[in-house]
């Protein structure tokens, strides 16, 4: 699930065809490469915090350019992010019981930021001056 936002973050940022032959090649290794030599806290606060910078960036965007800059740094932040969030699930929560409850409840949340990031998309007004548009 978790992974799944992430892709449709990058395929946001950098356009589909792109994305894909991005994930095809090297994330993956580089997500795990990242976790073995930092650790799954360091590579989570490093995600964290730039998300949360390259989404500050994006918020203050002069150009279309800045814009879609930060939002490639917003996916390659969240590709951080996200493996390093499940990797700290699977070692905070070793009871399989207890695994299975914290699984439930991140692919709940994921699964609900998901489901309000499209209704907020889908339901945000038109910006175009054609006619019919308030001015």
């Amino acid at each position: 699930m978790a992974g799944d936002l992430v892709e449709a973050g990058v395929e946001a940022a950098l356009g589909e065809d792109f994305a894909g032959r991005l994930q095809d090649e090297q994330p993956v290794a580089f997500r795990v490469a990242a976790q073995g030599a930092v650790g799954r806290r360091r590579t989570f606060v490093v995600g964290l915090v730039g998300f949360a910078l390259a989404s500050a960036l994006g918020g203050a965007a002069q150009s279309f350019g800045m814009l879609v800059a930060a939002r490639a740094l917003q996916g390659v932040f969240g590709a951080l992010l996200a493996p390093a969030a499940l990797g700290l699930l699977t070692t905070t929560f070793t009871d399989p019981k207890e695994r299975g409850k914290a699984f439930g409840i991140f692919g709940a949340i994921a699964g609900g930021g998901a489901a309000s990031a499209c209704c907020s998309a889908a339901s945000s007004p038109s910006t175009s001056t054609g006619a019919g548009a308030s001015t």
